[in-house]
């Protein structure tokens, strides 16, 4: 799922670059792209300006070590790379000296492509308008989620809303309608935050099953990120039903 959600993304780029290993298995995804001299204006931020040679590799630890030893010796090193949780212990010295020396956070990848259980409401559920959101979504976000990715581009998100008796918002979350390389399509959530004083009543909850629900009419998959040391969101997701589709890591 991980991989067919992003094959999408990051065409532009791929079809821009050099290619320099493309490797699809059934349990492997591996790919190393060569963007130097290459004008970057794409979707997909995974392709940065500060990246020359960019490298994904997901899916099965001992097979992805394998295609590596294969090809590392033949390639530029990169200088980003996401690669699976847990693969350096598969990796021989040389092939962890060719890779980035700075392994970063990790994330993992969640997922779903069937209606989740129903969560009790905890209040009126509702999809903002463009200006709703503009007016409301940025300072709601600076107290609810600061870091989240999607602060920074809310004009780019569907925003839904749980308000409060009050009629204020008390969680929220951002949906992005994104295409997939098979033809079939996803929405990506973003930005789910609740008010701090209005945390432990369950509006996550209910918002991301009410959300998910009525995006999976429109879509064939529901995806979203979350950093992996977020235990308690992971527990939560799960609960949800909700797939985790690997852990990622930055180097």
């Amino acid at each position: 799922a991980y991989w067919r959600a992003h094959l999408a993304e990051w065409s532009e780029p791929m079809q821009a670059g050099r290619v320099l290993l493309d490797v699809c298995e059934p349990d492997v995804g591996v790919v190393l792209v060569d963007m130097r001299g290459v004008e970057r204006d794409f979707a997909s931020e995974d392709f940065s300006a500060e990246s020359n040679v960019t490298l994904f590799a997901h899916g099965d630890g001992p097979r992805i070590a394998e295609v590596l030893e294969q090809h590392y010796v033949h390639n530029p090193r990169p200088d980003f790379a996401m690669v699976s949780r847990g693969l350096s212990e598969y990796l021989s010295q040389e092939v962890l000296a060719w890779l980035p020396r700075n392994w970063g956070n990790s994330w993992d990848f969640f997922w779903t492509d069937v209606p989740l259980a129903e969560v009790p409401m905890t209040g009126e559920i509702a999809a903002l308008s463009r200006e709703e959101a503009l007016d409301e979504i940025p300072a709601f976000l600076a107290q609810a989620n600061p870091t989240s990715e999607a602060a920074d581009d809310v004009a780019g998100y569907r925003w839904w809303v749980v308000r409060d008796a009050t009629g204020h918002i008390a969680s929220t979350v951002g949906v992005a309608d994104v295409p997939m390389s098979d033809g079939m399509s996803r929405a990506y959530l973003a930005g789910l935050g609740t008010h701090p004083r209005e945390r432990g009543h369950g509006h996550a909850a209910a918002l991301m099953a009410a959300v998910t629900n009525t995006e999976l009419r429109d879509h064939d998959l529901v995806t979203f990120g979350m950093w992996g040391w977020n235990d308690t969101a992971r527990r939560l997701y799960g609960r949800l039903g909700f797939m985790n589709g690997g852990r990622q890591v930055v180097v």
